[in-house]
C-alpha cells in the first residue's frame, strides 16, 4: 500500500466508504493529539482494514470522500466535485477579507455554505478567521460557521474535519455537528411523497437575521429525476448504460416489478412538488424548461445575505452565458454589487474529474449599492487568476447581448471597442436580415421515419459532421451507428452525400415547407477554440438532422435568394470572431447567434460576383445539379473544384465581407492576429502555455508557410480592395488560381 498520496491509499481499501472515512477521521484526529473516539462515529471504522499513515490535513477528508463515494462519471452525474484547496482559499479570501476590517466588527460574522459537502469552504473560512485573529477562542470561531448538505455522510465528514481543524478540547464534536445541518437547503417546508431521510431546512430558524457571508461550490447538475440511480437498484448494469437500451430496460423493470413502478411514481410526484416549491421560493431564477441546481443555490445564497453581506460562489459558466440564467443575471447585476466574475476553463485540470473543456466561473458579489465596473476575466486556468480581473463597465458588457443579457468573453479593450461598434449596426437576430431558423429532423425522435429499403428518390439526412464551410458532404458515413459510427473524409467534391440515414421524399415537405428554395445549414456544435466555430453551406432539397439547424433570410433587392450572401457572412472570420467571443459552451444556440454582429444586408447583396462565387463553392456535389439547372441566370457558375482556387476564393470572400462590415486594415489585422506567425510558433503547446489566444484564428492553415495561409491571402485581398480593385475582379482572379504561391 505504499502510495505517494495517502488519500489514494485510503481510497483503495476494500471496505465500505463510510467505514474508510470513519477510520481516516479517527487516524487524523489521533495524529493531532485529539480524542480519536470523538470522531468517525457515523460508521464502524474497524471495517476498514489495513494500517495506513494518517492523512495530513482535514481538507484531505474531502478528497477521500469524493474518491470513496463514486467514480468520475458518478460524481459528474451528481454534480459534486471536490473543490481544489487553492481555488477555495482564493475565493474565500476575496469574499471574507473586506468583512475583516475593522477588526472590532468581524467577530459578528455569520458564514454559511448551503451545500458544504465535506467542508472545503468552511475549513478555508475557519483558517482565514484564525489568521485574522491569532489566539481567538475556538468556540468563538465555531459560532461564526454554518453548513448544510443533503448527504448525511458528507455532513458527518464536514463536522469531523472542522472539529479536527479547531483542535481544541474546549469544543465538543457534538457542538460542531450542531452547526452542520443535514437537509434540503432549497426547500423550507415538508413535501408529500418525500423519500426516507429527506427533510427541509428552514433558514429563518437557523439564522433569523441572515448571514454576513455565503460561500460554496453548489452542485452543477440539473434538477431532474436520476433514473439511473433509481432503476440501477433493480438492474445494476443499467446505471452504466445510456440511450435506447436504458429505455427498454426501464420499461421491462416497470412491467415486472410493481414496487418499482409505484416507487418511481412516488419519486416523480415528490420531484414535481419540489420543483413547484423552488419556483415559488425563487421566481425567475431559472428557465421554465431546464433548471440547474446551481441557479437555485445562487438564488438562495442571495436571499440569505443580510445587508452588506457578501457571497463567493463557484458556478458553471452558464451563469454569465446561458439564456436560462437571464433572470438570475438581472437580479444579480441590478440588485447587487457584483465585484468579480472570472471565467475559468478546466484545461489545467483545476478539477481533475471534470472535462478539460468545461468552463466555470468564480463570482464575488455583495448586497450593497452597485458599482459601475466589475473585475471580469475569461478563459483563465489558475486559481491565482481570481485576483487578476480586468475592470470593465458591467452595463456595457451586458448591452452587447440585448436578446439575452449574456456576458461576452472579452476583456481586451480593443476587442471590446470593435465588438461594440460592429454590434451597433445590425445583429443576425435583428429585423434587417429577417433570419428564420428551423430545426428539421430529430435523429432520435424521428428515427421511425428513416428507411433501410432505399429507393431512388430517397433523400439523405445531413448530420453536423458532414458540414464544412461551403460543403455539405465533407465526411461520408462508412459503418456503425450513433457514437460508434465511422466516418471518413470525402475528398471528391462532386460526390453525392453519403449519410448515415435516409428518408422518403415525402418527409421533406413535412419538415421543410420551403424545400424548393435554398437554405443555409450549419454545424450546431462548435467550440470557440476549434480552427473555426461557424461552418455553414447552402443547401437545397436536403433534410437535416438536429445537428444541422437551417436558416433562411429575406430576398435580395432584385428578388433573388439572399441565402448565398448570408452564407458568405456566416463563413467569414469577422462573423466567427464576434461569435467566438460569445461562446462559453459548444452549442451554437439561437440566442447566441441572434446577438452576433452582421453587416447590413443591402451592403452585401449589392456586391457583384459574390452570389456566383458562393454557388460555385457550395453547390459542387452532383446532388445539387438539378438546382443549378433550374437557376434563372443565363450562365450558372460551374462548380469550383480545384483546391487552390477554392482557397483563394474563400480568402477573397472573407476580405469582401470584412469590407462590408466596414473594418479598416488595422481592425481586420486585429481579427486575424497571430495568423502570420512561423509554423514553429503556432502549436497547441504554445497555446497551452498561453503564448497564443485560445480563441484565435492561428490554427487556420498553420501547417503552411505564413504567406500561403488563407488569412494572408485574405489580408492581401483586403489591401487590394482598399486600393480600389473591385470585388468582381478579385473573385475572377482568385477562381483562376491553380497552385499555392508559397
Amino acid at each position: 500500500m505504499g502510495s505517494a498520496d495517502p488519500v489514494s491509499a485510503w481510497a483503495a481499501l476494500d471496505a465500505p466508504p463510510d467505514a474508510v472515512l470513519a477510520a481516516a477521521s479517527r487516524g487524523l484526529a489521533q495524529a493531532r493529539g485529539l480524542s480519536a473516539a470523538s470522531v468517525g462515529r457515523f460508521a464502524d471504522p474497524s471495517e476498514a482494514t489495513g494500517h495506513l499513515p494518517p492523512l495530513s490535513d482535514p481538507l484531505d477528508l474531502g478528497r477521500l470522500y469524493e474518491a470513496c463515494m463514486t467514480d468520475a462519471r458518478g460524481r459528474k452525474a451528481a454534480g459534486a466535485f471536490y473543490t481544489p484547496p487553492k481555488l477555495a482559499a482564493a475565493l474565500t479570501r476575496a469574499t471574507l477579507d473586506p468583512l475583516l476590517e475593522p477588526r472590532d466588527g468581524w467577530m459578528q460574522l455569520q458564514i454559511v455554505d448551503p451545500s458544504c459537502g465535506a467542508g472545503s469552504f468552511l475549513l478555508q473560512a475557519l483558517r482565514r478567521l484564525r489568521a485574522a485573529a491569532p489566539g481567538i477562542d475556538a468556540a468563538v470561531l465555531l459560532h461564526a460557521l454554518h453548513g448544510a448538505d443533503l448527504d448525511p455522510l458528507a455532513v458527518a465528514i464536514c463536522a469531523d474535519a472542522l472539529w479536527i481543524e479547531l483542535g481544541s478540547a474546549d469544543v465538543a464534536p457534538a457542538d460542531v455537528r450542531a452547526r452542520i445541518h443535514c437537509g434540503d437547503a432549497l426547500v423550507a417546508t415538508d413535501l408529500p411523497d418525500a423519500p426516507p431521510g429527506w427533510r427541509p431546512l428552514d433558514w429563518s430558524r437557523i439564522a433569523p437575521d441572515g448571514f454576513t457571508a455565503v460561500l460554496g461550490n453548489p452542485p452543477w447538475d440539473r434538477d431532474e429525476p436520476d433514473s439511473h440511480a433509481f432503476f440501477g437498484a433493480f438492474e445494476p448494469a443499467l446505471g452504466r448504460r445510456r440511450g435506447r437500451t436504458d429505455a427498454r430496460s426501464r420499461t421491462e423493470i416497470l412491467r415486472t416489478h410493481p414496487e418499482a413502478a409505484a416507487g418511481w411514481e412516488r419519486r416523480l410526484r415528490f420531484l414535481a412538488a419540489r420543483q413547484r416549491a423552488m419556483r415559488e421560493r425563487f421566481p425567475g431564477s431559472a428557465s421554465a424548461t431546464k433548471t440547474n441546481a446551481y441557479q437555485r443555490f445562487l438564488a438562495l445564497g442571495l436571499t440569505l445575505l443580510r445587508e452588506g453581506g457578501r457571497i463567493g460562489y463557484l458556478v458553471p459558466a452558464g451563469l454569465y452565458a446561458d439564456r436560462g440564467s437571464a433572470g438570475l443575471r438581472d437580479a444579480l447585476f441590478e440588485q447587487h454589487r457584483v465585484e468579480t466574475l472570472i471565467g475559468f476553463e478546466n484545461r489545467a485540470r483545476l478539477f481533475p474529474g471534470v472535462d478539460r473543456r468545461f468552463k466555470f466561473a468564480a463570482l464575488v458579489a455583495a448586497r450593497a449599492p452597485r458599482r459601475a465596473s466589475v473585475a471580469f476575466g475569461f478563459l483563465r486556468t489558475s486559481a491565482d487568476d481570481l485576483a487578476r480581473g480586468t475592470p470593465l463597465e458591467a452595463r456595457r458588457m451586458r448591452r452587447l447581448s440585448p436578446s439575452s443579457g449574456a456576458i461576452v468573453e472579452v476583456e481586451d479593450p480593443r476587442s471590446l471597442e470593435l465588438l461594440d461598434r460592429l454590434s451597433a449596426r445590425a445583429r443576425l437576430g435583428g429585423p434587417e436580415w429577417g433570419a428564420r431558423f428551423r430545426r428539421e429532423l430529430d435523429l432520435t425522435l424521428d428515427r421511425r421515419h428513416f428507411v433501410d429499403d432505399r429507393r431512388s428518390d430517397d433523400l439523405p439526412v445531413l448530420e453536423g459532421r458532414m458540414i464544412d464551410a461551403y460543403c455539405a458532404h465533407a465526411k461520408a458515413w462508412v459503418e456503425g451507428r450513433g457514437r460508434q459510427a465511422r466516418w471518413d473524409p470525402e475528398t471528391d467534391l462532386r460526390a453525392m452525400p453519403t449519410p448515415q440515414f435516409w428518408v422518403r421524399a415525402a418527409e421533406l415537405e413535412r419538415v421543410d415547407p420551403e424545400a424548393d428554395t435554398p437554405k443555409i445549414g450549419f454545424m450546431a456544435v462548435g467550440s470557440a477554440t476549434n480552427t473555426r466555430t461557424m461552418l455553414a453551406t447552402v443547401l437545397w432539397r436536403t433534410p437535416c438532422g438536429n445537428s444541422v439547424p437551417t436558416l433562411r433570410c429575406r430576398p435580395t433587392s432584385s428578388g433573388g435568394p439572399g441565402e448565398f450572401a448570408l452564407c458568405a457572412v456566416l463563413n467569414s472570420t469577422v462573423f466567427d470572431w464576434a461569435l467566438r467571443l460569445r461562446m462559453a459552451g459548444n452549442n451554437l444556440n439561437r440566442f447566441v447567434l441572434d446577438d452576433v454582429a452582421v453587416p447590413l444586408p443591402d451592403e452585401v447583396f449589392r456586391i457583384e460576383g459574390l452570389d456566383d462565387a458562393v454557388r460555385a463553392l457550395a453547390l459542387t456535389s452532383a446532388w445539387f445539379d438539378a438546382f443549378r439547372a433550374r437557376a434563372p441566370e443565363p450562365q450558372t457558375p460551374a462548380p469550383l473544384l480545384d483546391p487552390a482556387a477554392r482557397r483563394h476564393v474563400m480568402a477573397v470572400l472573407d476580405a469582401i465581407i470584412a469590407h462590408a462590415y466596414r473594418l479598416d486594415a488595422a481592425e481586420y489585422a486585429h481579427v486575424l492576429a497571430d495568423t502570420d506567425l512561423p509554423c514553429e510558433q503556432v502549436t497547441p503547446a504554445a497555446a497551452a502555455r498561453g503564448a497564443l489566444p485560445a480563441k484565435g484564428f492561428w490554427r487556420i492553415d498553420r501547417e503552411l508557410p505564413p504567406r500561403a495561409r488563407r488569412p494572408a491571402l485574405a489580408r492581401s485581398a483586403f489591401e487590394r480592395l482598399d486600393a480600389g480593385v473591385t470585388p468582381l475582379e478579385l473573385l475572377r482572379s482568385a477562381s483562376q488560381a491553380r497552385r499555392d504561391r508559397r
